[in-house]
C-alpha cells in the first residue's frame, strides 16, 4: 500500500498567500510518468493531491515533488517546507478524517464533504481516478456520510460562512440593520446568503460575473441582484461584503474600495474575503473605515463555536478507523 501517496498544504501548515500561489496540486501531473492514478483536492483551506504511484514509490514522490515545484514556480525547499506527506495506510487515515470534518478550519463543517465527493467525481470524469483512488474516495464519502449521521459533529452548525457573519458581527455589532452584499453565486456565497439571514439581516444583496446569474441566486432570498460591472454601486449601498467567488484574480481592487469610502460619508465597511486565491487586493484593508478578513482570520473566532463538538471527536475517530480497516481489507483485495 505504500505506493498510495498525498501531498498537501492546508490551513495548519502553509499561509494563504502559498496556497494561492500553489492553487490546484494536480497541475502538471500529467508530466509525471511515476504517476497511475491522482485526485486533486481544492478547497479554500487545502490544496491536496491524492496519487497512485509506480513501484519505484520513493523516486515517483520525489518526482512528482520536483514537477509540483516546477509547475507552480514555487521554490522547492519552500514547498516541502510546508508540504505534507502521507503514504499507504495513513492516505485512507487522512482522507477519511478530512471528510468526516475533522481537519478542516470549522471542526465538523459539512462543506467538505461535498468538495470531497465532488473532486472524486471530476477525476472519474477527466479518467484520471483508477480502482484504488475509487476505493479510496469512496470509502473517505461513507467517512464522512457517517460521522454526520451517527454522532453529533455536525451538530450547532459552524460553517466558513456562518463564521464570516460572526466576524462582521463582532466588527460592526447587531447585524439587524445591516446591509449586507454577497459577491459570487456558488454554494459557499448562497450558505452566506442564508447565514445572513440567521442573524436577522432584512436588507442583502448579490453580486456576480453576470447580473442574470446574480438575480436567479438572489431570488430565492427576495435580494437584489448587481452585475460585477455594477460593483462599486453595490458597495457604496452596502455595510457588509461576503466574497467567495472562484476568480483567478482580485474581483475588488483596493482602488475601487478608496473610491467608495469617499462616497459612504463615514460609514465604516467590513469585507469578508472567503475565496483562495483571494477576491480583495489585501491593501484594501488599510483603507481608512475598512475592516477585511480572510480565511486566515476565521480562526480566531472559531472556540465558542466548536466546543460542543470537540466533545464528538473520540466518536468520529472511531468511525474513521473503522472506515480505514475496510479500506485495508478491500484493497488487499483488488
Amino acid at each position: 500500500m505504500d505506493r498510495l501517496v498525498c501531498l498537501g498544504l492546508s490551513h495548519r501548515t502553509a499561509p494563504v498567500e502559498l496556497r494561492e500561489r500553489v492553487g490546484a496540486l494536480g497541475l502538471g501531473t500529467e508530466r509525471c510518468p511515476g504517476v497511475e492514478e491522482h485526485v486533486a483536492l481544492t478547497t479554500c483551506y487545502r490544496v491536496e493531491l491524492y496519487a497512485y504511484l509506480s513501484d519505484g514509490v520513493e523516486e515517483a514522490r520525489e518526482e512528482l515533488i520536483g514537477v509540483l515545484a516546477g509547475t507552480h514556480e514555487v521554490d522547492r525547499s519552500l514547498l516541502t517546507d510546508h508540504l505534507y506527506v502521507h503514504a499507504g495506510e495513513d492516505v485512507a487515515r487522512h482522507l477519511c478524517r478530512v471528510s468526516a470534518g475533522l481537519d478542516s478550519l470549522v471542526l465538523g463543517e459539512s462543506e467538505i464533504l461535498g468538495q470531497v465527493g465532488d473532486a472524486f467525481a471530476q477525476a472519474r470524469t477527466a479518467g484520471t481516478a483508477g480502482p484504488v483512488l475509487s476505493l479510496l474516495f469512496r470509502t473517505a464519502v461513507a467517512s464522512g456520510r457517517r460521522a454526520r449521521s451517527e454522532t453529533a459533529i455536525g451538530a450547532n452548525p459552524a460553517t466558513a460562512s456562518s463564521m464570516a457573519l460572526a466576524l462582521a458581527e463582532g466588527a460592526l455589532g447587531d447585524l439587524g440593520g445591516s446591509r449586507v452584499l454577497v459577491v459570487g453565486a456558488g454554494r459557499i456565497a448562497m450558505q452566506s446568503l442564508k447565514a445572513a439571514r440567521g442573524r436577522g439581516v432584512t436588507q442583502a444583496a448579490v453580486a456576480n460575473r453576470t447580473r442574470v446569474r446574480a438575480a436567479e441566486a438572489a431570488a430565492s432570498f427576495g435580494a437584489e441582484a448587481y452585475g460585477l460591472e455594477q460593483l462599486p454601486e453595490a458597495l457604496e449601498w452596502a455595510d457588509v461584503v461576503v466574497t467567495a467567488t472562484s476568480s483567478e484574480s482580485p474581483v475588488l481592487s483596493a482602488e475601487t474600495v478608496r473610491a467608495t469610502m469617499s462616497r459612504r460619508a463615514d460609514r465604516p465597511l467590513v469585507l469578508v474575503d472567503l475565496a483562495v486565491p483571494a477576491d480583495v487586493e489585501r491593501s484594501a484593508g488599510a483603507v481608512p473605515g475598512v475592516r477585511l478578513f480572510d480565511v486566515d482570520d476565521l480562526r480566531a473566532g472559531l472556540d465558542d463555536a466548536i466546543g460542543s463538538r470537540l466533545r464528538e471527536v473520540p466518536s468520529v475517530e472511531a468511525v474513521v478507523e473503522q472506515e480505514v480497516e475496510s479500506f485495508a481489507r478491500r484493497y488487499r483485495e483488488l
